[in-house]
């Protein structure tokens, strides 16, 4: 598979020939420690990428199950990741990362609403989680 970006990382088993069923995570902004866990809990197939690398073709190349990122990465944040990909015509699953929030079901209905034919959800850490 080519790679259009420089920052753009495949891990084994992440291309076109991937196996059935196999779950394609685009990540962007992610500690790879937690993207461990997430592959040693799923199965799934990372696609590494940096915020400003998204555009449609990248999208189109991974043609991700899910786009995984912090809330509040660096240089962005979900609402702009949300509006990026609703202005691409991504309607596939978004999943943020956050650290425990006073009101989560406010930050989802905002987010929501950036991103009509998304679902969104939200991945609450807890202390012990790596970074």
């Amino acid at each position: 598979m080519s790679q259009p970006h420089a920052d753009e990382t495949e891990p084994e088993g992440a291309g076109d020939d991937r196996a059935p069923n196999t779950l394609r995570i685009l990540s962007l902004g992610i500690a790879p420690a937690l993207l461990e866990r997430v592959r040693e809990t799923t199965g799934a197939s990372f696609v590494i990428a940096q915020f400003p690398a998204l555009d449609v073709q990248l999208l189109a190349q991974v043609m991700p199950d899910i786009v995984l990122a912090p809330l509040l990465g660096q240089g962005f944040d979900i609402l702009d990741l949300a509006d990026r990909l609703s202005e691409m015509g991504y309607r596939g699953a978004l999943h943020a990362v956050t650290p425990p929030l006073p009101d989560p079901d406010a930050v989802r209905r905002e987010v929501t609403s950036h991103c009509e034919g998304v679902v969104f959800s939200l991945i609450v850490l807890d202390e012990q989680t790596p970074d």
